[in-house]
Order: structure tokens, then C-alpha cells, then sequence
């Protein structure tokens, strides 16, 4: 069966998976007004669907929302977005 993804009426997709993933990790953060940097536990959940180019390597686009909590030096939670694309070589 062949899978077509139309976005917006723009481009189509064909035979092409729509991946997620997920995963745990640290981050830092050094903001501009603080005056000490802060320690987070971030999560990030993210879709990505992958080009195989002319080249023979691979170019995936992607879209993930991340929550972080923040340990240190004030507990509190935040949200992050990111819209991309990644090279592979």
C-alpha cells in the first residue's frame, strides 16, 4: 500500500515514514538577567520524517516540544518548541 502525506496542498511524500522519539537528558541554562545559571531535567517528545537525497545520504525534518524542569536555584517548569532539520552525513 502506498502511503502519500500532502502538507498543505505544497509538496507530497511518498513512501515515507513519519518517526517519533523520545528521550531524558540534562541541560543548562545561563539566562541574561539571573546571575547564576540554572540546572533542568529536559524530556523532549518530537516527530521527524526522513529524505533519503540524490547523495546517498540522509536529511530528516523534525518537530519537538520539550518540557524542562528546572532543579536549580528555583524549581519551576517550562516548555520548549523547535522546528528543524537535521543533515546526515
Amino acid at each position: 500500500m502506498e502511503k502519500v502525506v500532502e502538507l498543505g496542498g505544497l509538496f507530497e511524500i511518498q513512501d515515507q515514514s513519519i518517526d517519533s522519539y523520545w528521550g531524558i537528558g540534562a541541560g543548562v541554562t545561563i539566562p541574561g538577567s539571573f546571575e547564576a545559571f540554572m540546572l533542568s531535567a529536559r524530556i523532549p517528545f518530537g516527530i521527524q520524517i526522513p529524505f533519503e537525497l540524490d547523495n546517498g545520504h540522509t536529511c530528516e525534518a523534525f518537530l519537538e516540544i520539550v518540557p524542562l524542569i528546572f532543579a536549580f536555584p528555583v524549581p519551576a517548569m517550562s516548555f520548549t518548541t523547535s522546528l528543524g532539520a537535521r543533515y546526515v552525513f
